[in-house]
């Protein structure tokens, strides 16, 4: 995809195209690798690497914006919290994920839509099929009867 770069380049910003034609012309294009690729292409950063440095840099600022507006959102973002508040290991990544699982709530969206779990066994075109950009939870097997299940991967 280095090769054509310069010209995907010069399509997109040219003719402007709708995504289902750069996907039918460039299906290697919307691969997870080559998202990240793509992205680095054009920034010089890593994707997920900024993404995780964004989660983690906004994470206090949005449990504090959660904590003092939980009372117009109800039982799902008070859910959210007190969840986080009975834990007791890695609080770094639970902090973090309360942080993830509170932003549709807060913007008033179904956190179906973005968030999707499975296990490490699933098949990966199961887990993700119809979604276009969400966080995946892949969680261990022997996890699912627990109540707090770990999680392997985001």
């Amino acid at each position: 995809m280095d090769l054509t770069f310069s010209l995907r380049r010069r399509e997109v910003v040219e003719d402007q195209p709708m995504v289902m034609v750069i996907q039918n012309r460039w299906p290697a294009l919307f691969f997870k690798e080559q998202i990240g690729e793509e992205f680095f292409r054009i920034t010089n950063k890593n994707l997920l690497g900024t993404f995780r440095a964004a989660v983690e840099k906004y994470t206090p600022k949005l449990l504090r914006l959660y904590r003092s507006r939980k009372a117009s959102f109800g039982q799902d973002l008070e859910h959210i919290l007190i969840k986080l508040d009975d834990e007791t290991s890695n609080i770094i990544r639970h902090r973090q994920d309360a942080a993830l699982r509170g932003l549709p709530i807060f913007l008033r969206e179904e956190p179906g839509k973005l968030f999707k779990q499975c296990l490490e066994t699933d098949p990966d075109d199961v887990a993700v099929k119809g979604v276009a950009v969400g966080v995946l939870y892949v969680l261990e097997d022997c996890a699912v009867e627990t109540s707090s299940p770990k999680v392997q991967n985001i």
